[in-house]
């Protein structure tokens, strides 16, 4: 007997803006120096389109400057099961799985 796959969905994720905070918004309002709004366009029968912003520095920074110089989005694809998981915090776990995709390796740290 053959096991039905879960279905599988298809996330487009893009940069849509970034914005620098002011040296008050990080001291007083404990924010990173640099927002990146991403634009995300799941299936329209499992969530709406939306714009999510996110505070990042860092590696995570990098990979979202990386994802912002493509000229197509990203796509993650998850399955009906990590979406069950993840429906209440699937903005910020799909940005997660995007980047990934432009992880860096430390030299001599391939694979």
């Amino acid at each position: 007997m053959i096991e039905n796959q879960p279905e599988r969905y298809r996330i487009s994720v893009s940069v849509r803006d970034s914005r620098e905070h002011s040296s008050n918004e990080v001291i007083a309002g404990g924010k990173f120096p640099t927002s990146i709004t991403f634009y995300l366009e799941p299936p329209a029968r499992i969530a709406k389109a939306c714009n999510h912003e996110v505070n990042l520095f860092g590696e995570d920074l990098n990979r979202a400057v990386r994802l912002g110089q493509k000229p197509e989005p990203s796509t993650v694809e998850v399955d009906q099961r990590w979406w069950a998981q993840h429906c209440a915090t699937w903005r910020k776990d799909v940005i997660d799985l995007a980047l990934e995709q432009f992880r860096t390796f430390p030299l001599g740290k391939m694979g």
